[in-house]
């Protein structure tokens, strides 16, 4: 593991959403996936790549945005990657 991305996934309204599902995807299809904890945050613990990163919910299935183009290097955690759902 080179890295960190982290954040919180919340509702629309500002509450936290718990076991929303949030997804990095690297420019080789690489794929590494986690669930949010009760506080809606996540830490998605990835190899040193460039990544997409999304995150959905089968209750509020519309997200406010997709990160695109996350480089993680040896070492880097990205903080503040955050969601809201709707």
């Amino acid at each position: 593991t080179a890295g960190a991305i982290t954040g919180t996934v919340r509702i629309n309204g500002g509450l936290p959403l718990a076991n929303a599902r949030v997804e990095a995807v690297s420019t080789t299809n690489d794929t590494v996936a986690t669930l949010t904890g009760l506080n809606g945050m996540y830490i998605l613990f990835v190899p040193a790549a460039t990544y997409r990163v999304t995150a959905t919910s089968a209750l509020y299935p519309l997200a406010d945005t997709t990160y695109t183009g996350l480089a993680v290097t040896a070492g880097v955690n990205l903080t503040g990657y955050n969601f809201t759902l709707q």
